[in-house]
């Protein structure tokens, strides 16, 4: 049977702009939750985390967490 777990990091995503003539990088820090099936990736999802996080932020990081955790158990794929 194969082994699913899932994994949460910390990371960030750049953004590059050119504006006349010259190139801004900005960078967004976050979470990075991979989901793995016998230690193979199979998926990412990159969770934006600001200085400030709102009560939207908030949920959306539990919904992660509870997606990981049920990815980590293989019960992503049964009915609830």
């Amino acid at each position: 049977m194969p082994r699913y777990h899932a994994s949460l990091r910390r990371g960030s995503r750049s953004v590059s702009l050119v504006a006349t003539g010259r190139t801004e990088t900005l960078h967004y820090p976050g979470l990075v939750f991979t989901r793995c099936i016998d230690d193979q990736v199979a998926a990412e999802k990159w969770l934006p985390q600001s200085e400030d996080p709102s009560e939207r932020d908030d949920e959306l990081l539990i919904e992660a967490l509870r997606e990981a955790m049920l990815w980590s158990d293989h019960l992503a794929d049964r009915p609830t």
